[in-house]
């Protein structure tokens, strides 16, 4: 199984929010920036060996449902490596310039300088602030 096409299963497109799969935007490539060679071979490797223990089948046999499982055992084995891949994966999935645009979140921080807020309307809490207190003080 490629990089690629595990990605693929954990981040599918999803057409009814305009989200692309990580094939889409070849979140392979981006994803160099976020993790090495090693780290890669090494959750593979565990992948591999919980799906030959469990399903006594290669990983690339695996259907996504099978998939899902076999990364969800191998948080039993090795919870910092596979914590760590995921968050690489969806750090660089939520990072990428195509999918921010997406999300309308723009390119840019969010703060101080970058998406404007709407103003709020702090009337709205007065009735709030005038009930006062509306708990029980312990002594």
């Amino acid at each position: 199984m490629s990089l690629i096409q595990f990605l693929d299963v954990i981040l599918p497109a999803d057409n009814d929010l305009s989200m692309p799969s990580a094939n889409e935007i070849h979140l392979d490539k981006y994803l160099n920036q976020f993790l090495n060679e090693e780290q890669v071979n090494g959750f593979f490797e565990l992948l591999n060996n919980v799906a030959a223990r469990k399903f006594s089948l290669k990983l690339a046999q695996l259907d996504d449902k099978s998939l899902l499982t076999c990364v969800e055992r191998a948080k039993r084995e090795n919870l910092q490596l596979v914590n760590h891949f995921i968050h690489q994966c969806l750090t660089a999935y939520y990072t990428h310039p195509y999918v921010l645009k997406n999300i309308s979140a723009g390119a840019v921080p969010p703060f101080p300088e970058g998406n404007n807020l709407e103003n709020d309307d702090w009337l709205l809490l007065e009735s709030v602030y005038e009930r006062g207190p509306i708990y029980r003080k312990l002594k």
